[in-house]
């Protein structure tokens, strides 16, 4: 069985379109539940939730504005499925989305820890999402183009949890959402924490859904800059070592000698004599760059 998990907060009308969606493209001998877990919405959402008559489906109330991690944890408490699917509320889910990532989830030879999906923005169609990646910058950041495998996925370091499939093992393996993060980072530091389990992140490149984008958040907002900084507190020496391991293959590279272009002094010396070296200083300063910021 799949608990399909929806925390609302406002925007009814994007609500209903995304219900819509999801029951029209389940497939037909899905075993299935709906938890949907309103925080506090002020909108009408409530109202609507109470009428709905959808079989298979529960409804809790937040009395107060829980926010991301705390209203999935609560609801993940009431799951009945071993596989969990979290879906906002601000998506418009395309036929054939669900498929590819069940696929990924199940395949034995993966150890897979979570599988997203490509999301396209419903304004104009670009791709908002295709995994998340660390920079050379130390800038965690969405993938922005598709990587066509025959296999039909990629590994990477993590994925939005927007819309994301994961066992409900798994999940409370590793106390499910940090409740430290508000609506922001949560679903990357869950990715994290699963892949120190040796649990990883995969997307289905041939499952694709749209998504109307951060509605219910301030992206800039300081609450924002916030959860970055606790990101950053909480798995700096795992990002000092994948940033490590970004610029020892950019100094690998046969335009390595352009490296310095990138940063603020000159290492070409160093870049060619020892790029070990200089790959663990350079991972060092943008790390502490950014943590400056």
């Amino acid at each position: 069985m799949i608990s399909f998990i929806i925390p609302l907060f406002n925007h009814l009308e994007q609500s209903k379109e995304m219900l819509a969606s999801l029951l029209t493209t389940l497939p037909h001998d899905l075993s299935y539940e709906i938890i949907f877990i309103d925080d506090a919405s002020t909108d009408g959402t409530q109202g609507w939730l109470s009428q709905l008559k959808i079989k298979n489906s529960r409804i809790i109330f937040n009395t107060l504005n829980l926010g991301y991690a705390k209203s999935n944890n609560k609801a993940v408490t009431m799951a009945k499925g071993d596989v969990l699917c979290l879906l906002n509320n601000d998506l418009v889910l395309l036929a054939g989305w669900l498929e590819p990532m069940l696929a990924i989830l199940f395949n034995p030879m993966l150890s897979v820890g979570v599988v997203g999906n490509i999301q396209t923005k419903v304004i104009d169609n670009s791709i908002d999402h295709a995994g998340v990646e660390l920079n050379h910058l130390a800038k965690f950041e969405h993938l922005k183009s598709i990587s066509k495998t025959k296999e039909g996925y990629s590994r990477v370091l993590a994925v939005t949890g927007a819309c994301l499939l994961l066992f409900r093992e798994d999940f409370n393996r590793v106390n499910g959402f940090d409740e430290q993060f508000k609506n922001g980072c949560e679903d990357v530091d869950l990715c994290l924490n699963l892949r120190e389990q040796r649990k990883f992140s995969y997307v289905a490149s041939t499952s694709y859904i749209k998504y109307h984008v951060s509605l219910s958040r301030n992206t800039t907002s300081l609450v924002n800059e916030k959860n970055s900084q606790l990101l950053f507190l909480k798995w700096r020496f795992v990002i000092l070592r994948e940033l490590n391991l970004i610029w020892l293959r950019l100094l690998s590279h046969p335009q390595g000698d352009n490296c310095s272009k990138l940063i603020d002094f000159n290492l070409r010396a160093i870049c060619y004599q020892k790029p070990q070296l200089a790959s663990f200083m350079l991972a060092n300063s943008v790390l502490q760059r950014e943590e400056v910021r």
